[in-house]
């Protein structure tokens, strides 16, 4: 029985009065007025036996749902409001103990019992600073960080410095989020807002064996407010800086006594922007917020012994701005060894070109750098549109000692990016990405009772994804003169030479349209099983298994959507591709330029290049057949447009140079292109276990020491149009730690100290692009080597360090919180990752060794300290204060680890001043988050990105009443 069901002395009271009563009436039968004043507690008495017997009933019920998986309050190491009696204010309070509910335990258990390193949030202490993303979550906690701050593609956790993820459908979180045990098993489905938030815990460690989906590194549950019988009502609008407008309310109670209750969560926040966009006069601001969701749940109780809980939630597309936020400064001037660095192809001699000096308004120093400004001005930049919807079916029977448990659920993620390259010339137009994500998972879990000899939790698991990428690209008028090498440029634009070079700059790419498709689809049925064996009272022996059979595949295609105002420029054939155009040869020996159609030129040709990516079965230059009569009548069709001749033959050499030229810009950024295709199929199975014994030294003090192994799924992947299937990757983790409660139960103390050794770590990675480095080489740019991303693999990754967590309560009217880690996370061999921009000098290997470097995103030190400082005042009412105060060492923000990726470290401050009435019908707060506003940016070679919110000041006004 939880410490707040109170214990039951009204039928005592009740018998103990009647005596009473009975004695007086007896020996006291005169006297009235003592009889009148025992009736009158009698009736008092019976009143409040009515009442706490109504309250049982409450309590029951709520323990009843509890049992069934959800905990009705998880009070999480903060102080019970104070009371209104000064003296027991003023005496120091036990901190109640923290209920769990995670992945790793089949029902409601003590935090202290757990043994794993978790950590435990409430939803008052996120509500009481407005706190309702995952970065509010992350600032309350040590050693996790969040990649990205709302970009539902790019967004994901890294947890002891494991799992920053690249824009990878195909690839699983390492650190998985779920919400009401529905697991999301794509990051980006945790990136929109948390409201009406019970608790949230934080699990480091592979999961999986209780329930759910599997995480190789850890997971963060949030549970929600579920339906009650009791009527409540609870709203929030918070108003601020940048005409924020955050407003939300929670309703619910009974539909129909003790057979269906209901509520409805409802939420909108809107905010402008720090940064503006001149281009459009400032209409829309970046790092914008724009959400609207709501949600309704129905909990029906027909019986006793069995609830269902419907949920159904919708957050509608809406639109932010918050991709394509550019710090430009002056590109690094000096290559790793000291080269001078190549600008031939930067935007400083890019825009210096006479095609760009026409806008006069608009130069590189004045406009184009904006690193201390943050002033955006782009003409094709589109805000990020995204939205999501769901649903789920949780059937909960209590079944003697045992409770059998159904979770159906279904989530659906839209999201449409559309970029611009950061400028106002029209440059890249139509650009971007989409995400159609879906994801149906099936739970039955059988689950004993906590207690005796031994308790346990077993099911079965079932979850079937779907995710559609669209990748577009679009050129517009000035993408000719922007793309275009110097050699290119210079010939082109250039008006003494009689050419139609500037018509040619403008068609090669105007009006150009790429779009391809990757396709992932995965399944992963699982079973599991969970067993605690108490062997004495204070020995624990705990262990589980789980094995999950994963089966996925991946389709992938790369085409010409539109051909935009040249369609004549097109090459003949791309890896099987008929692009009905032709292809230009030039000699840079002779100068001299012929048509081929799309055979490969002999080998030993004097300075013979291959131009287009063509794979036709031709090995000569073969001057017969349809393809060829083709590719002649394209030449024909582009000599008569650009220079009115009668044919291609007619042309003199510097106009079919002309034309190559053209040619080349335009294949150089098409890249290459390939019809639909299928993987290489990735199936196996895979298993999670763990074993770990516990002891109880005393009621102050648990130790434990355990071992966990986690299996990520491997990677169903197309690079280039080839199959590119990963192994899977491996965890072996090692914790001990101790969790203990001090000093009269107001400290509890929770550390950890562990190591984990990763084979196959996946992560973002970039391969040789062989393609575009010969073009680049053909166009005479000979330093650049090209890359392609790629999800690849780390050969072994080590993550040593130690955690601790403590709550404090032993001073009045405060609850103190302190977390820190120490977390070092390395490559302990990785010999072939991506070189790094400074790296691009002339002769440069394609890969390096960074054995021994840290791993990108993790911190080497992070901490939190946080307070809650409660008076009561003027009788009802309550002065409070609240601070977070997060902060975090220096870590890379890039996969390659340049040297000029760097964040250095930085604290953020937020902080909460209000007063309210202690039963919580009416508080006002004034609020500050980013209280010195921090802005922690990595410089980059070029571009720096920003990786903190800017300051925000406002005041929230809250109600709950019943």
């Amino acid at each position: 029985m939880p410490s707040n069901v109170p214990f039951r002395l009204s039928p005592i009271v009740v018998l103990l009065a009647s005596i009473g009563l009975f004695s007086s009436s007896v020996s006291y039968a005169a006297d009235d007025t003592a009889i009148a004043e025992l009736k009158a507690t009698l009736e008092r008495v019976q009143q409040e036996n009515a009442r706490v017997s109504a309250e049982n009933t409450r309590l029951r019920q709520e323990l009843e749902t509890s049992k069934k998986g959800t905990p009705v309050e998880t009070p999480v190491a903060v102080a019970p409001a104070p009371v209104e009696e000064e003296k027991k204010a003023n005496q120091p309070t036990q901190l109640k103990g923290v209920v769990v509910r995670g992945k790793t335990t089949n029902k409601l258990a003590a935090q202290q019992d757990v043994p794993i390193s978790v950590v435990a949030i409430s939803g008052d202490e996120l509500d009481r600073l407005g706190g309702n993303t995952m970065r509010d979550v992350i600032k309350r906690v040590s050693n996790i960080s969040r990649q990205d701050r709302s970009n539902a593609r790019s967004s994901d956790l890294t947890l002891r410095g494991i799992g920053r993820r690249p824009n990878s459908e195909a690839l699983d979180p390492s650190t998985l989020v779920s919400v009401d045990g529905v697991s999301y098993v794509y990051s980006g489905l945790s990136a929109w807002d948390f409201v009406d938030v019970n608790t949230v815990e934080v699990l480091r460690g592979p999961t999986g064996t209780a329930g759910g989906k599997n995480a190789s590194v850890g997971a963060v549950n949030f549970t929600t407010n579920r339906p009650s019988f009791t009527p409540s009502t609870d709203i929030s609008l918070r108003v601020g800086d940048h005409d924020t407008v955050m407003a939300s309310a929670a309703v619910g109670g009974p539909v129909i006594e003790d057979l269906l209750a209901w509520r409805g969560t409802f939420y909108v926040d809107k905010q402008e922007g720090e940064f503006g966009n001149k281009y459009d006069g400032g209409d829309n601001t970046y790092t914008d917020r724009n959400k609207i969701s709501g949600k309704v749940q129905f909990l029906f109780t027909p019986v006793e012994n069995f609830s269902a809980l419907v949920s159904v939630d919708l957050q509608p597309n809406t639109f932010e701005n918050d991709n394509g936020l550019n710090f430009f400064h002056n590109t690094i001037p000096t290559y790793s060894n000291g080269d001078a660095t190549s600008t031939a192809n930067d935007a400083a001699t890019r825009l210096g070109r006479r095609w760009f000096g026409q806008l006069q308004s608009y130069n590189y120093n004045n406009n184009y750098i904006n690193d201390r400004s943050g002033t955006q001005n782009q003409n094709d930049q589109r805000a990020l549109l995204t939205g999501m919807r769901g649903g789920s079916a949780q059937l909960d029977w209590n079944i003697d000692k045992y409770t059998l448990t159904s979770i159906t659920a279904y989530r659906k993620l839209y999201f449409d990016a559309r970029n611009d390259e950061g400028t106002p010339f029209d440059i890249s137009a139509q650009g971007g990405g989409g995400l159609d994500y879906r994801q149906f998972s099936q739970e039955l879990k059988l689950a004993s009772e906590i207690g005796g000899a031994v308790d346990w939790v077993t099911g079965v698991y079932y979850i079937r994804n779907r995710n559609a990428v669209d990748s577009k690209t679009g050129w517009g008028a000035d993408a000719g003169a922007w793309f275009a090498t110097k050699p290119q440029y210079d010939y082109l634009d250039n008006p003494t030479n009689g050419l139609a070079g500037r018509y040619l700059l403008q068609n090669s790419l105007n009006g150009l349209r790429k779009f391809g498709q990757a396709v992932n689809e995965n399944s992963s049925p699982a079973i599991y099983g969970q067993l605690n064996w108490h062997i004495t009272d204070p020995l624990t022996l705990s262990t589980g298994l789980r094995i999950t059979h994963e089966d996925r595949t991946a389709s992938n295609f790369a085409v010409i959507q539109d051909n935009g105002y040249a369609p004549e420029l097109n090459g003949s054939l791309a890896n099987g591709i008929q692009l009905s155009g032709f292809d230009s040869y030039y000699n840079t020996t002779t100068g001299a330029v012929s048509v081929l159609d799309g055979a490969i030129v002999p080998a030993g040709t004097p300075g013979s290049v291959v131009v287009a990516a063509n794979t036709g079965a031709l090995t000569t230059n073969s001057t017969s057949g349809t393809r060829y009569n083709t590719a002649v009548a394209q030449a024909d069709a582009a000599a008569s447009k650009y220079f009115g001749a009668a044919n291609y033959a007619a042309l003199t050499q510097p106009q079919k140079k002309a034309l190559y030229y053209a040619q080349a810009i335009r294949k150089a950024q098409l890249g290459l292109l390939y019809p639909e295709q299928n993987s290489e199929r990735f199936s196996k199975t895979q298993y999670t276990y763990f074993l770990s014994p516990s002891y109880k030294f005393n009621d102050q003090l648990t130790g434990y020491l355990t071992y966990q192994h986690g299996e990520k799924a491997g990677v169903a992947q197309f690079v280039n149009g080839f199959s590119a299937t990963l192994k899977p990757e491996i965890t072996d983790n090692i914790e001990l730690g101790f969790k203990s409660s001090l000093l009269d139960k107001t400290l509890t103390l929770n550390a950890d100290i562990f190591l984990s050794e990763i084979k196959d770590y996946q992560q973002g990675a970039q391969v040789v692009d062989d393609y575009t480095t010969g073009i680049n080489r053909q166009n005479g740019d000979l330093n650049t080597i090209a890359y392609t991303a790629i999800t690849g693999t780390a050969p072994k990754v080590e993550v040593k360090g130690l955690e601790f967590d403590a709550f404090y309560s032993g001073i009045p009217y405060t609850t103190l919180r302190l977390s820190g880690a120490y977390n070092d996370a390395k490559y302990k061999d990785f010999p072939n990752s991506q070189q790094p921009l400074e790296n691009a000098y002339k002769d440069a290997p394609a890969f390096r060794d960074v054995s021994g470097k840290t791993l990108p995103g993790a911190a080497k030190w992070t901490g939190n300290m946080g307070g809650d400082f409660r008076l009561p005042v003027a009788g009802n009412k309550e002065f409070h204060t609240d601070i977070n105060y997060y902060v975090t060492s220096r870590y890379n923000n890039d996969v390659t680890l340049s040297d000029y990726t760097w964040i250095h470290g930085y604290a953020i401050a937020d902080l909460g001043i209000g007063l309210g009435r202690q039963d919580r019908t009416w508080d006002v707060t004034f609020l500050v988050k980013n209280l010195f506003d921090v802005q922690a940016k990595t410089y980059g070679f070029s571009n720096g990105v920003l990786d903190t919110t800017p300051r925000w000041i406002g005041v929230q006004f809250d109600s709950k009443f019943n």
